[in-house]
């Protein structure tokens, strides 16, 4: 099971560009990204429109969603599969 408490020790808080590089990213160091805020923007907005432009539920036959990380990498156990049903106006997807 992942623990990602075991890389915070004492420091409780959780942020993007971490000071005592407790975990190690693109927006940490001296050779960082430049467009890691610009990145991070653009993934919330993407998952803001799927939110809002479709309805999910999940696939037939299966009524409880696993979301259990694999043993052996960051990959999830099972894939999450989820079927999106277009919520609004036909003319706002682009085709």
């Amino acid at each position: 099971m992942y623990e990602p408490e075991r890389h915070m020790g004492d420091n409780q808080i959780v942020e993007l560009n971490d000071p005592n590089l407790n975990i190690i990213s693109f927006s940490a160091g001296r050779r960082r990204c430049m467009s890691s805020k610009i990145g991070s923007a653009m993934t919330y907005m993407l998952l803001a429109r799927l939110i809002q432009g479709f309805t999910w539920s999940s696939v037939h036959g299966e009524d409880k969603i696993d979301i259990s990380e694999s043993k052996g990498d960051l990959l999830m156990e099972k894939p999450l599969h989820a079927i999106a049903t277009p919520r609004l106006a036909p003319q706002i997807y682009s085709t």
